[in-house]
């Protein structure tokens, strides 16, 4: 297991902030992900687990992961402990889900680029349907005690690319949809 260590931004400017990532980076990897979120009938609001199609149109490839993440919000800095496997039919799994008493409960879809910004770091650069325009830095660490270099990390990167504080996005996405649905 790996820890996940990760700040989302709001930005207005996509194109703008795409060109610094681009000359920084270079041309990153485009990607178009499907998120079904999944939660349990009898406890309707809390989401239990994700089922991603994680495609890259460029690579013409598609995988189906599913994620359960234990979830934590730091000062706007979420750290996720992640256990994450790959599934091969993602139909039967929403069946096998629906048959211990999950229901599909939100969906999002994100598309966009990302950029290796080092050995364990990424930068996405995301449209968010129904949300908007969204950076995300992330790092994984493999240990816990990682985990507070690791946000210090994130952080000086989110300043080195000209984002404010004030547009962390401290809520999750999953919390943002449901507020769409009110």
């Amino acid at each position: 297991m790996a820890w996940e260590v990760e700040i989302k931004a709001h930005v207005s400017d996509i194109e703008g902030l795409g060109a610094v990532l681009r000359k920084r980076y270079g041309a990153g990897e485009a990607f178009d992900k499907r998120d079904a979120y999944y939660e349990k009938e009898s406890e309707p609001g809390k989401t239990a687990f994700r089922l991603r199609n994680d495609g890259s149109p460029e690579a013409g490839c598609a995988r189906d992961l599913v994620t359960l993440k234990h979830k934590a919000m730091r000062d706007g800095v979420e750290v996720n402990d992640e256990i994450e496997f790959s599934v091969s039919s993602p139909l039967a799994f929403d069946a096998f889900a629906r048959s211990l008493g999950y229901r599909l409960a939100l969906e999002k879809r994100k598309r966009g680029r990302v950029w290796a910004a080092g050995p364990d770091m990424h930068i996405e650069l995301a449209e968010v349907s129904g949300l908007g325009g969204f950076v995300e830095i992330e790092a994984i660490v493999e240990q816990e005690t990682g985990v507070e270099e690791a946000e210090a990390r994130v952080r000086n990167m989110l300043a080195e690319l000209g984002i404010q504080d004030s547009d962390i996005e401290p809520r999750y996405y999953t919390s943002l949809l449901r507020s769409l649905q009110e």
